[in-house]
């Protein structure tokens, strides 16, 4: 069975990932690409991503 580490991803980085900053992009590929890992995130990381891109007047599917 394959031993995975788990990595919490902060919803910064998601919001950095969604407007496009390279070095939260490289971050995101870096961490789903290693097979090892386990990213995951909580609600309140879904919450706060929504309300940031909902306040800045901006999808948050964009």
């Amino acid at each position: 069975m394959t031993e995975y580490t788990r990595i919490f991803v902060d919803s910064s980085v998601i919001v950095e990932h969604l407007k496009d900053d390279e070095r939260a992009v490289d971050l995101m590929n870096a961490i789903l690409n290693r097979i090892d890992l386990e990213a995951y995130v909580n609600d309140v990381v879904y919450s706060e991503v929504i309300y940031i891109r909902t306040k800045s007047g901006k999808s948050h599917l964009m």
